[in-house]
């Protein structure tokens, strides 16, 4: 198989390095519910009611543990009460920490559909201790093995990989998050505007959640 080139680590580093000597620094000026809404680069895939007066952003990398914690945590929690009952839309945006999390999101964007989305993501953090191994050795075969879970075949998942326009959308929404949001950690919230950094038990959105009113 052709080494896939251009997200090895020396790549991504680069990638980063180049966005954000191209993005100026903006205020980073507490941002409001509209400027957080809008979509960037990549569109953002929701799930939930599209008319939920609560929105929810959650900014996370697939390689991140405490983003696993949360997700096989507070999550199941927080998508039963408020998710499925309408009273909160969520959306989880790309903020890769290295080239692995990167190749993860772009697997999970590949057919650009949110349920489909989600559940490779919920997979990607549910297995992720099992891909990131370095005892598994090769980390590319060990990732395509476990997305065949969700009936990706080896050749979407090479084909996923090499989208370069979706890997240089990715490091501008992790550049866009850093420089405009002040986003500097994974897994970092906002419900509405309110910002709530790491992994928190679901009392912690129930406190913010109810002070809006649900």
């Amino acid at each position: 198989m052709e080494k896939l080139e251009f997200w090895t680590r020396r790549r991504f580093a680069q990638l980063l390095l180049t966005a954000a000597i191209a993005t100026p620094l903006a205020a980073r000026a507490a941002p409001g519910r509209d400027a957080l809404l809008k979509d960037d680069v990549l569109p953002d895939l929701w799930i939930g009611n599209p008319d939920a007066k609560i929105s929810i952003i959650e900014y996370a990398s697939v390689s991140c543990p405490h983003c696993a914690a949360f997700h096989l945590g507070a999550y199941k929690e927080l998508k039963e009460k408020y998710i499925d009952t309408g009273k909160v839309r969520f959306v989880l945006r790309e903020f890769p920490s290295d080239p692995l999390a990167m190749a993860g999101f772009m697997l999970a964007r590949c057919e650009n559909d949110a349920l489909k989305r989600a559940d490779m993501l919920n997979l990607l953090f549910t297995e992720q201790r099992i891909w990131l191994d370095p005892v598994n050795g090769d980390a590319v075969a060990t990732l395509s093995n476990l997305v065949r879970r969700q009936g990706m075949s080896h050749q979407q998942f090479e084909s996923c990989l090499r989208r370069q326009d979706v890997y240089e959308k990715i490091i501008h929404m992790r550049t866009h998050a850093v420089d405009v949001f002040g986003v500097d950690s994974t897994p970092t919230f906002f419900i509405n505007a309110e910002k709530l950094v790491g992994n928190h038990p679901i009392e912690a959105f129930d406190r913010v959640i109810e002070g809006m009113g649900k």
